[in-house]
């Protein structure tokens, strides 16, 4: 991905191939093909972190870089005690460690989901005011951004096509 710049499926495609796995060990009663399952379940889900880690620093740079990460790392540490808990809970009112499996792999399956949202024709996004943001098109598209009534609200900090910073829509 760093060759490319592309992130999106390189988070997106591992983390499709974790949860493959993990519904593959959800569904299978040898030991021999759940061990190796699990094993493309995890090699899917470490393998979307090296892209993963590159996004927050995609958009924001210096303090805001720093606490971006911190909070993703804080989300992250949570995971490591609900996920656990999940997986109990789920296996003692079901008696099914299989389905507990299928519940776990919604998580990667969401991931990629969330990775992989792009907006259709004539679709919007609001992003909240004072939020840096960036966009990435895949294609030729005309983009304005609208903010508030302020002369000089909108503050363009990089641009890949040398306009200058805050000039309006084109």
């Amino acid at each position: 991905s760093d060759r490319t710049g592309e992130r999106r499926w390189h988070v997106a495609g591992p983390a499709l191939v974790g949860m493959t796995g993990l519904l593959l060990t959800a569904n299978t009663s040898s030991s021999v093909l759940a061990l190796v399952s699990l094993s493309v379940a995890a090699a899917g889900i470490w393998g979307a972190l090296g892209p993963f880690w590159a996004l927050p620093t995609a958009f924001l740079s210096g303090n805001a870089a720093a606490a971006g990460i911190a909070l993703v790392n804080s989300i992250g540490n949570l995971g490591g005690f609900f996920g656990p808990s999940m997986i109990g809970f789920v296996r003692d009112r079901s008696d099914s460690f299989a389905i507990a499996l299928v519940c776990l792999a919604a998580a990667p399956l969401a991931a990629a989901l969330l990775e992989l949202r792009e907006l259709g024709p004539g679709e919007s996004a609001r992003i909240a005011p004072g939020r840096q943001h960036r966009f990435e098109a895949l294609s030729d598209c005309d983009l304005c951004e609208v903010s508030t009534p302020e002369i000089d609200d909108v503050v363009r900090i990089q641009d890949d096509y040398g306009r200058a910073p805050g000039s309006g829509c084109a």
